[in-house]
Protein backbone atom coordinates (compact mmCIF):
# COMPACT_ATOMS: atom_id res chain seq x y z
CA UNK A 1 0.00 0.00 0.00
CA UNK A 2 1.32 3.47 -0.78
CA UNK A 3 1.94 5.97 1.99
CA UNK A 4 2.75 9.65 2.08
CA UNK A 5 5.65 11.68 3.46
CA UNK A 6 6.88 15.27 3.09
CA UNK A 7 8.57 16.02 -0.22
CA UNK A 8 12.38 16.08 -0.10
CA UNK A 9 12.70 19.70 -1.28
CA UNK A 10 9.22 21.05 -0.50
CA UNK A 11 7.93 20.19 3.02
CA UNK A 12 4.45 21.51 2.20
CA UNK A 13 4.02 19.01 -0.63
CA UNK A 14 3.50 15.31 -0.03
CA UNK A 15 5.09 12.59 -2.10
CA UNK A 16 3.81 9.06 -2.51
CA UNK A 17 5.78 6.21 -0.98
CA UNK A 18 5.35 2.78 -2.58
CA UNK A 19 6.35 -0.04 -0.28
CA UNK A 20 8.40 -2.81 -1.85
CA UNK A 21 9.66 -0.76 -4.81
CA UNK A 22 13.28 -0.88 -5.87
CA UNK A 23 15.59 1.87 -4.73
CA UNK A 24 16.32 4.53 -7.33
CA UNK A 25 19.77 4.33 -8.85
CA UNK A 26 21.89 6.28 -11.25
CA UNK A 27 19.10 6.13 -13.84
CA UNK A 28 17.00 8.53 -11.75
CA UNK A 29 19.84 11.00 -11.10
CA UNK A 30 18.65 13.14 -14.02
CA UNK A 31 15.17 13.56 -12.53
CA UNK A 32 16.69 14.20 -9.11
CA UNK A 33 18.82 16.99 -10.60
CA UNK A 34 15.86 18.64 -12.32
CA UNK A 35 13.68 18.49 -9.21
CA UNK A 36 16.32 19.69 -6.74
CA UNK A 37 16.76 23.39 -5.83
CA UNK A 38 19.47 25.36 -7.57
CA UNK A 39 21.70 25.44 -4.48
CA UNK A 40 21.70 21.63 -4.40
CA UNK A 41 22.61 21.38 -8.09
CA UNK A 42 25.37 23.99 -7.87
CA UNK A 43 26.76 22.36 -4.72
CA UNK A 44 26.71 18.96 -6.41
CA UNK A 45 28.57 20.18 -9.51
CA UNK A 46 31.10 22.08 -7.39
CA UNK A 47 31.64 19.05 -5.15
CA UNK A 48 32.28 16.78 -8.14
CA UNK A 49 34.68 19.34 -9.64
CA UNK A 50 36.65 19.83 -6.43
CA UNK A 51 36.62 16.11 -5.60
CA UNK A 52 37.92 15.16 -9.04
CA UNK A 53 40.71 17.73 -8.81
CA UNK A 54 41.70 16.43 -5.39
CA UNK A 55 41.97 12.90 -6.80
CA UNK A 56 44.04 14.02 -9.78
CA UNK A 57 46.18 16.21 -7.49
CA UNK A 58 47.04 13.16 -5.38
CA UNK A 59 48.11 11.32 -8.53
CA UNK A 60 50.24 14.24 -9.74
CA UNK A 61 51.88 14.57 -6.32
CA UNK A 62 52.75 10.86 -6.30
CA UNK A 63 53.89 10.56 -9.92
CA UNK A 64 55.58 13.94 -10.30
CA UNK A 65 56.68 14.97 -13.78
CA UNK A 66 55.19 18.47 -13.65
CA UNK A 67 57.62 21.24 -14.58
CA UNK A 68 58.04 24.16 -12.16
CA UNK A 69 56.02 22.34 -9.48
CA UNK A 70 57.65 21.91 -6.10
CA UNK A 71 58.53 18.24 -5.47
CA UNK A 72 55.85 16.59 -3.35
CA UNK A 73 53.78 19.79 -3.15
CA UNK A 74 50.10 18.91 -3.05
CA UNK A 75 49.18 22.58 -3.47
CA UNK A 76 51.02 22.87 -6.77
CA UNK A 77 49.59 19.55 -7.92
CA UNK A 78 46.05 20.67 -7.07
CA UNK A 79 46.29 23.99 -8.89
CA UNK A 80 47.90 22.29 -11.89
CA UNK A 81 44.95 19.89 -11.94
CA UNK A 82 42.48 22.79 -11.81
CA UNK A 83 44.27 24.50 -14.70
CA UNK A 84 44.24 21.29 -16.71
CA UNK A 85 40.60 20.47 -16.05
CA UNK A 86 39.54 24.03 -16.74
CA UNK A 87 41.72 24.16 -19.90
CA UNK A 88 43.29 27.39 -18.59
CA UNK A 89 46.87 26.65 -19.53
CA UNK A 90 48.93 29.48 -18.05
CA UNK A 91 52.12 27.78 -19.19
CA UNK A 92 53.90 28.08 -15.85
CA UNK A 93 53.41 24.37 -15.05
CA UNK A 94 53.24 21.63 -17.69
CA UNK A 95 53.80 17.86 -17.85
CA UNK A 96 57.26 16.60 -18.77
CA UNK A 97 57.13 12.86 -18.02
CA UNK A 98 55.21 10.09 -19.76
CA UNK A 99 53.20 9.29 -16.62
CA UNK A 100 52.22 12.94 -16.18
CA UNK A 101 51.21 13.24 -19.84
CA UNK A 102 49.05 10.12 -19.59
CA UNK A 103 47.41 11.49 -16.47
CA UNK A 104 46.77 14.82 -18.22
CA UNK A 105 45.13 12.90 -21.08
CA UNK A 106 42.82 11.09 -18.67
CA UNK A 107 41.95 14.32 -16.90
CA UNK A 108 41.23 16.11 -20.16
CA UNK A 109 38.86 13.33 -21.19
CA UNK A 110 37.14 13.46 -17.78
CA UNK A 111 36.87 17.25 -18.08
CA UNK A 112 35.16 16.97 -21.48
CA UNK A 113 32.57 14.54 -20.13
CA UNK A 114 31.97 16.53 -16.94
CA UNK A 115 31.57 19.81 -18.84
CA UNK A 116 29.15 18.26 -21.33
CA UNK A 117 27.03 16.68 -18.59
CA UNK A 118 26.97 19.81 -16.42
CA UNK A 119 26.11 22.04 -19.40
CA UNK A 120 23.32 19.74 -20.54
CA UNK A 121 21.79 19.40 -17.07
CA UNK A 122 21.93 23.13 -16.36
CA UNK A 123 20.38 23.94 -19.75
CA UNK A 124 17.62 21.37 -19.18
CA UNK A 125 16.87 22.88 -15.78
CA UNK A 126 16.80 26.42 -17.21
CA UNK A 127 14.55 25.45 -20.12
CA UNK A 128 12.06 23.46 -18.03
CA UNK A 129 8.64 25.11 -18.01
CA UNK A 130 7.43 25.79 -14.48
CA UNK A 131 3.97 27.35 -14.30
CA UNK A 132 3.32 29.61 -11.32
CA UNK A 133 -0.36 28.90 -10.82
CA UNK A 134 -1.81 29.54 -7.37
CA UNK A 135 -5.07 28.28 -5.92
CA UNK A 136 -7.26 29.64 -3.17
CA UNK A 137 -6.56 28.10 0.22
CA UNK A 138 -10.19 27.09 0.66
CA UNK A 139 -12.77 25.83 -1.78
CA UNK A 140 -16.26 27.28 -1.45
CA UNK A 141 -19.56 25.47 -1.77
CA UNK A 142 -22.41 27.90 -2.28
CA UNK A 143 -25.58 28.19 -4.28
CA UNK A 144 -25.37 29.59 -7.82
CA UNK A 145 -28.70 29.83 -9.66
CA UNK A 146 -30.21 27.77 -6.87
CA UNK A 147 -27.76 24.87 -7.35
CA UNK A 148 -25.05 23.97 -4.77
CA UNK A 149 -21.81 24.72 -6.57
CA UNK A 150 -18.17 24.04 -5.74
CA UNK A 151 -15.99 27.11 -6.53
CA UNK A 152 -12.19 27.22 -6.60
CA UNK A 153 -10.28 30.41 -7.45
CA UNK A 154 -7.18 30.14 -9.65
CA UNK A 155 -4.59 32.81 -10.34
CA UNK A 156 -1.36 33.35 -12.27
CA UNK A 157 1.38 34.26 -9.80
CA UNK A 158 3.59 35.75 -12.53
CA UNK A 159 1.02 38.37 -13.46
CA UNK A 160 1.37 37.94 -17.22
CA UNK A 161 -1.32 36.75 -19.63
CA UNK A 162 -1.93 33.05 -20.12
CA UNK A 163 -3.64 32.13 -23.38
CA UNK A 164 -5.85 29.10 -23.99
CA UNK A 165 -6.41 28.27 -20.32
CA UNK A 166 -8.11 24.93 -19.74
CA UNK A 167 -9.13 23.77 -16.28
CA UNK A 168 -9.94 20.24 -15.19
CA UNK A 169 -11.11 19.01 -11.82
CA UNK A 170 -11.28 15.52 -10.42
CA UNK A 171 -12.61 14.04 -7.21
CA UNK A 172 -10.57 11.33 -5.51
CA UNK A 173 -12.31 9.43 -2.79
CA UNK A 174 -12.30 6.09 -1.03
CA UNK A 175 -14.87 3.63 -2.33
CA UNK A 176 -15.77 0.07 -1.55
CA UNK A 177 -16.26 -2.36 -4.43
CA UNK A 178 -18.89 -5.06 -4.66
CA UNK A 179 -16.22 -7.55 -3.63
CA UNK A 180 -15.68 -5.64 -0.38
CA UNK A 181 -12.31 -4.13 -1.28
CA UNK A 182 -11.52 -0.51 -0.40
CA UNK A 183 -9.68 1.54 -3.01
CA UNK A 184 -9.10 5.08 -4.23
CA UNK A 185 -11.18 6.07 -7.24
CA UNK A 186 -10.86 9.24 -9.33
CA UNK A 187 -14.02 10.83 -10.71
CA UNK A 188 -13.88 13.61 -13.31
CA UNK A 189 -16.03 16.63 -12.44
CA UNK A 190 -17.97 18.52 -15.08
CA UNK A 191 -17.24 22.25 -14.91
CA UNK A 192 -19.65 25.05 -15.79
CA UNK A 193 -16.81 26.74 -17.70
CA UNK A 194 -13.44 25.07 -18.26
CA UNK A 195 -11.67 27.62 -20.49
CA UNK A 196 -10.50 31.21 -20.03
CA UNK A 197 -11.62 31.92 -16.46
CA UNK A 198 -10.01 32.42 -13.07
CA UNK A 199 -12.76 30.46 -11.33
CA UNK A 200 -13.58 26.75 -11.57
CA UNK A 201 -17.28 26.06 -11.00
CA UNK A 202 -18.75 22.61 -10.52
CA UNK A 203 -22.45 22.03 -9.87
CA UNK A 204 -23.54 19.35 -7.46
CA UNK A 205 -26.23 18.13 -9.82
CA UNK A 206 -23.50 17.15 -12.32
CA UNK A 207 -21.34 15.23 -9.80
CA UNK A 208 -20.74 11.50 -10.12
CA UNK A 209 -23.47 9.66 -8.22
CA UNK A 210 -25.09 13.02 -7.40
CA UNK A 211 -22.44 13.90 -4.78
CA UNK A 212 -20.05 16.84 -4.55
CA UNK A 213 -16.45 17.37 -3.45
Amino acid sequence: MPGYRPHLFDPERATAVVLGRQRWGIRDAYHFFLGAPWWVDVSLIASIFVGANLCFACAYALLGGVANARPGSFEDAFFFSVQTMGTIGYGEMYPVSRAANLLVTCEALFSLVLTALATGLVFAKFSAVRPRVVFSRRAVITKVDGVPTLIVRIGNERGNYIAEVEVRMALMRTERTLEGRTLYRVRDLVLVRSRGDCHAHHRRSESPDGSHA
